[in-house]
């Protein structure tokens, strides 16, 4: 094994470890009555993208409509999310953030950052920096579906 793959090795055990870590954290805002990840990941796309289809939705999260339709729906239950019908085919169905909604994922947000700086306590101003500078290159990676 060469350096390169072991020290990729050893990142795989890492991302499986922060995972935790970031599970812990969202338990956190779930024992406050607030969102899933999968809900904040859903409530934010919305939000950027105006009125998304739930088929755009369930691309973006990269799993199944009924998959997407299981987040949705405890969020339109609770007015966080309101489905429409696209004007042009009522067969077409968007969806769009309401006033609580936003409410709610910015408490969510706060709550999450409060966390997050918790964790990122064992780290430097200069390594929070690097470590968000890697975070943002490595979000732009395209990668096959």
């Amino acid at each position: 094994m060469t350096n390169k793959e072991s020290e990729v090795r050893k990142l795989a055990q890492l991302f499986i470890n922060m995972r935790s870590v970031f599970k812990h954290i969202a338990q956190k805002n779930s024992n406050l009555n607030i969102f899933s990840v999968a809900q904040i990941e859903t409530l934010c796309f919305v939000k950027s993208n105006g009125s998304p289809t739930m088929k755009d939705v369930s691309e973006y999260l990269n799993i199944s409509p009924p998959s997407a339709t299981s987040i949705i729906e405890p969020l339109v239950k609770k007015h966080e999310l309101k489905r429409i019908t696209a004007p042009r085919d009522r067969r077409i169905v968007q969806v769009e953030i309401t006033p609580k909604g936003e409410k709610k994922l910015e408490e969510s947000i706060k709550n999450m950052t409060t966390q997050l700086e918790k964790v990122l306590d064992v780290l430097s101003e200069k390594e929070i920096k690097q470590f968000s500078l890697i975070l943002e290159k490595m979000s732009h990676v395209e990668y096959e579906k």
